[in-house]
């Protein structure tokens, strides 16, 4: 599930707001990473 909702963060957020889109992307990568 998580692979999911990054691939629709970037999708979304390219088009509406790509810095908050980046702050959950560093944060599911941590989660990936632990």
């Amino acid at each position: 599930m998580c692979q999911v909702v990054i691939q629709s963060t970037q999708k979304s957020g390219k088009i509406k707001l790509t810095a908050k889109s980046n702050k959950l992307k560093e944060a599911h990568l941590d989660l990936y990473s632990h």
